[in-house]
């Protein structure tokens, strides 16, 4: 007598499993997000969003934590959707990869919201904002964290499997 074995997704979701060990999603301003062109291409991209994050160490540029602040306004949208799109990974209806893909990209859109607010930053300076002016940028010349609108643009994330 022999015994067969039939598989109803049980070896699918061990994969889908053992591949949700290593798999991840960045959020943010990549490296490859390449140079700051308003200041010449001194500086990347990367460089500019961290001193607006975490401000200059000599205080002239306040902190303005557009990625934590997103992160934890999102915090419990961004649990929800979690696990929803993991049980979509174990049913089979999504990939890992682009479970992950639709949240990088939800929470690239929380974070490109976030630097709208400009209510929730320290204002610009006035002569930050007479600067922005000069250089014919008058709509973004009261709005922290908006000058060029690049660093906005760049926000990208990335999926690691």
């Amino acid at each position: 007598m022999s015994v067969k074995v039939i598989d109803k997704g049980w070896n699918r979701i061990l994969k889908q499993l053992k591949e949700a060990d290593n798999a991840n999603v960045k959020v943010g301003i990549l490296q490859k997000a390449g140079n700051y062109s308003a200041d010449d291409g001194n500086s990347t991209i990367a460089q500019v969003a961290t001193k607006n994050e975490f401000g200059s160490k000599d205080g002239r540029t306040p902190a303005r934590p557009f990625m934590r602040l997103s992160f934890d306004l999102n915090k419990q949208l961004i649990n929800t959707l979690k696990k929803k799109l993991y049980s979509n990974v174990l049913s089979g209806k999504y990939s890992m990869k682009k479970a992950l893909s639709l949240l990088g990209e939800a929470h690239k859109g929380q974070v490109q919201a976030t630097i709208l607010k400009s209510s929730l930053f320290k204002s610009n300076a006035p002569m930050t904002e007479a600067i922005k002016r000069k250089k014919g940028r008058s709509t973004g010349a009261v709005r922290p964290l908006i000058d060029t609108g690049m660093m906005r643009e760049k926000i990208s994330y990335e999926v690691k499997i």
